[in-house]
């Protein structure tokens, strides 16, 4: 016998994207619970028409623009203890504890100073400069100037087995295990290759350089030089999802699964690339005129020009992505964590009354 609900739905002809009350637990066919579960673009094709993706818009498009208080090249960004950090030329520093409102601060260097590189490891944010400095901070806000042992401009710095690592031109590299006293090393490198790039990730140390070189160590002090398939400069580098991604100059992108052996990747574009970031199941490249590409394998990549800004970093953290560049531009985007190419995500409503949820028509 039909139960006087479905007896409802046939006469009245609820359509997609209609929400209606039902009783909590007792789902009617054709509807789903607006709980914010992920679900599948093409089975519910129609309801996703009405909906889009809800969180906020394709990662590859939608990026919300805010207001930094600077002029400046923002080159560093990083994020911890709560808040966010950005970092860039004529000693440009400010600290957010949303991404959206920022306060300017000051390190003790002079405005002529340009900041390069960013990192927050071990508790503390560890800053690079382009004359070589390093200065430390635990909040963001209080800085402390370090001697690096190197008057090199310095474009990376990473930390992963207890030890801190800092790299920039003129193969200068260097450990610490506090980030205060640093002991330069030698990659192999001649003193001619500059290092443009720097990562930990699953438990080796990789180097970028100008020239297309690639070394790895496990613990900072010991490197390998390694074949990474370009001459370009490697200009950022990531690991994730058991990947190595590196991306340089000319749309250059390759993937390794151990840092040791690199595939040339097609980007489909000529723009070069400066950065990349990745948060499951995204990896997120961008650089200068503006592009920003997206990929869920490294492989195949969607290009999306936001602008003929250069960008010259991207993160993500705080669940949010955080991208910078030239003139001072910042741009948000939501993070998602499901494949915006073929699912959605449902919104999420409380129950309306005492056994009573909401339901979604699909």
């Amino acid at each position: 016998m039909s139960s006087f609900r479905d007896l409802a739905s046939r006469i009245v002809q609820p359509i997609s994207g209609e929400v209606a009350p039902f009783k909590t637990g007792d789902q009617p066919t054709g509807w789903l619970a607006l709980d914010g579960a992920t679900v599948s673009q093409s089975t519910y094709s129609s309801l996703y028409a009405q909906v889009g993706l809800i969180a906020g818009g394709n990662v590859s498009t939608t990026w919300t623009i805010r207001t930094s208080g600077t002029a400046s090249a923002i080159f560093a960004l990083a994020y911890g203890a709560s808040t966010y950090v950005y970092a860039g030329t004529n000693e440009a520093i400010a600290t957010s504890t949303d991404a959206i409102t920022w306060t300017l601060r000051s390190t003790g260097y002079g405005a002529t100073e340009d900041f390069q590189t960013l990192i927050y490891a071990g508790g503390i944010f560890v800053l690079g400069t382009i004359q070589g400095g390093i200065a430390t901070s635990t909040d963001g806000i209080t800085w402390t100037v370090r001697t690096s042992g190197t008057v090199s401009s310095l474009y990376g710095l990473a930390y992963g087995a207890s030890t801190y690592v800092y790299a920039g031109d003129n193969e200068a590299i260097a450990t610490s295990t506090d980030a205060i006293t640093w002991t330069l090393r030698s990659t192999g490198y001649l003193a001619t290759e500059d290092f443009r790039s720097l990562i930990y990730g699953n438990g080796i140390f990789v180097v970028g350089t100008t020239q297309g070189g690639i070394a790895t160590s496990t613990d900072g002090i010991t490197w390998t030089v390694r074949t990474s398939g370009t001459t370009s400069s490697v200009n950022g580098l990531v690991y994730g999802n058991s990947l190595y991604v590196r991306v340089g100059n000319a749309g250059g992108i390759g993937t390794s699964t151990d840092a040791i052996t690199w595939t040339v990747r097609t980007s489909g574009t000529a723009t070069s690339l400066l950065t990349i970031t990745y948060q499951s199941p995204y990896y997120i490249a961008a650089g200068v005129s503006g592009v920003v590409l997206y990929s869920t394998d490294a492989i195949t990549w969607t290009t999306n020009l936001q602008s003929t800004t250069n960008y010259r970093n991207i993160i993500y953290a705080g669940e949010i992505y955080l991208l910078s560049g030239d003139a001072g531009v910042l741009r948000t985007a939501t993070a998602y964590s499901y494949n915006i190419s073929t699912q959605f995500k449902l919104p999420t409503s409380t129950a309306t009354t005492d056994g009573v949820s909401l339901y979604v028509k699909t």
